[in-house]
């Protein structure tokens, strides 16, 4: 999968569960409404969509748009 489709795809699962406007940039630090119970919710929308599984041990390392695209590809590479 390419890597702009995962971007465009994880963008908008963030956008929709966090109702505001994403960009890779956007992260759990500069988005208070990011908080652990939404986090494991876009986690669940990420796999939905993209249908990955994430492995437990990078799940807490995931704070930003652009570290679950660089997740998400990693995934896909192997």
């Amino acid at each position: 999968m390419k890597k702009t489709v995962v971007e465009l795809a994880i963008c908008s699962v963030v956008q929709n569960i966090l109702q505001i406007e994403v960009s890779l940039e956007t992260s759990r630090e500069l988005n208070p409404e990011w908080d652990s119970l939404v986090h494991v919710e876009i986690i669940f929308g990420v796999e939905e969509a993209l249908e990955v599984e994430f492995p437990r041990e990078s799940l807490t390392g995931l704070g930003s748009v652009q570290e679950i695209v660089d997740e998400v590809c990693k995934i896909y590479a192997s």
